[in-house]
């Protein structure tokens, strides 16, 4: 079991949330309500483009009821528009596509906004694990094709913060107001064992998503989020 939440740490990601206190309607979002931080891998092209997408997330505003839209937002990942190739997991393989690395974007927007506490609309799994978040807390993206979506189901506006240092990315999601309770992430992970026995074969996953809200360490409310299975795959594919 995989607990993210304040404080929590692991290998590959921070995801964190802060509270403060309230302010008017009219003062902008300043209350980071949901935050998350991702490593990069050492690849320029792959930086260049999470540096693209990031400077058209950040300062995004989304209003009490509205949905966001990674693609709306981001656009076509093009050559025409300044991405480069770069590595992307498709079709259950390691390719060089235009716009490679934008997806590390949006699942870091999306663990932000889960811990935001805010109601996902649409989202998908990457076709096999990625390295740079837990199992179950990836989005994988493709404009035209699959996208990341959310709503703002809180009673003031959000906004969309995203930083880039040289080692790692950080999105956070900022409101008005604090919420009254505490939010985590959890996953838990079953082994699937592979119904072939050849050398270099993988087992799959199966991955439970679940979002806790707790008060004074209590929990008050789990939802689920849904599951993810990764099939066995065979050596050499």
């Amino acid at each position: 079991m995989i607990r993210i939440g304040r404080n929590l740490l692991t290998a590959i990601a921070l995801c964190h949330f802060f509270f403060g206190p309230a302010f008017a309607d009219d003062r902008p979002p300043e209350v980071i309500l949901g935050s998350c931080a991702t490593a990069l891998a050492p690849d320029d092209n792959r930086t260049k483009n999470i540096d693209l997408a990031m400077k058209r997330l950040n300062g995004q505003m989304v209003e009490p009821g509205k949905v966001f839209s990674f693609n709306g937002v981001v656009g076509r990942r093009t050559a025409g528009r300044g991405f480069l190739p770069a590595p992307v997991l498709f079709q259950n393989r390691r390719n060089i596509l235009i716009g490679g690395g934008v997806c590390q974007v949006s699942s870091t927007l999306y663990n932000a906004a889960l811990l935001a506490d805010l109601e996902i609309v649409e989202r998908y799994r990457h076709s096999s694990p990625i390295t740079y978040l837990p199992l179950g807390l990836d989005a994988t993206v493709s404009y035209g094709y699959r996208d990341l979506k959310f709503r703002n189901t809180h009673p003031f506006p959000i906004l969309i913060t995203a930083s880039l240092t040289e080692e790692m990315m950080t999105i956070s999601v900022l409101g008005t107001g604090k919420l009254p309770y505490d939010v985590e992430l959890v996953t838990e992970v079953s082994e699937i064992e592979a119904p072939f026995q050849d050398q270099g074969s993988e087992s799959g996953k199966e991955v439970q998503r679940y979002r806790l809200k707790t008060s004074d360490g209590i929990v008050i409310e789990k939802e689920y989020l849904g599951r993810d299975y990764y099939h066995p795959v065979r050596a050499g594919e």
